[in-house]
């Protein structure tokens, strides 16, 4: 699942969680600090730069990126773990790296979450702490990647205050495209 910076993907990423018990978020590892009310672990696994390097250097990513200063890497062995619990793996990603993960997993399923329009997503950046350098930034990237949408199996909008709609939509095509028992 991908989308731009605060679009709401995690938010609906932790609803699919509390509704379909067959699926299983891959927690992302990453060298940035913890926003406030994120925790390790759960939201992801933050891990120092040295650390980081390590386990790159041990080929223990199977997929890894660099975003704003940052490293953001996925376990191939927490991936593995997933598949042997027998649950469908949601990975959280930015929309360049899903291009990257098809190529490694042709058969996966990409799901794109998308603004309703292009102000609510100025709010929605600009709800994160950063200065005015990094709001610039991120509206950027998001611009770019937002012309990735077309290249998605399936998009939903993320319209204002109907979170529960994109929640239902995006259940729905896991329903139709995913093995559940």
């Amino acid at each position: 699942m991908s989308g731009v910076s605060g679009v709401g993907k995690t938010s609906i990423a932790y609803e699919i969680l509390k509704l379909l018990p067959e699926v299983k978020r891959l927690v992302t590892y990453v060298t940035r600090p913890p926003r406030p009310n994120e925790i390790d672990g759960i939201d992801y696994n933050f891990v120092s730069r040295e650390t980081f390097l390590q386990k790159l250097a041990n080929n223990e990513f199977f997929e890894h990126d660099e975003h704003y200063g940052n490293y953001y890497g996925n376990s191939a062995i927490d991936l593995q773990n997933i598949f042997i619990q027998n649950k469908i793996a949601l990975i959280l990603l930015d929309p360049f790296s899903v291009q990257k993960i098809k190529k490694i997993f042709p058969k996966a399923k990409t799901i794109f979450i998308a603004p309703d329009n292009l102000e609510n997503l100025k709010k929605r950046i600009r709800q994160r702490p950063m200065d005015n350098a990094e709001f610039a930034s991120r509206f950027s990237q998001a611009e770019k990647e937002l012309t990735l949408a077309q290249t998605f199996d399936f998009q939903v909008v993320n319209e204002e205050n109907k979170l529960d709609e994109a929640v239902a939509k995006t259940i729905e095509y896991i329903k139709k495209t995913a093995p559940l028992d």
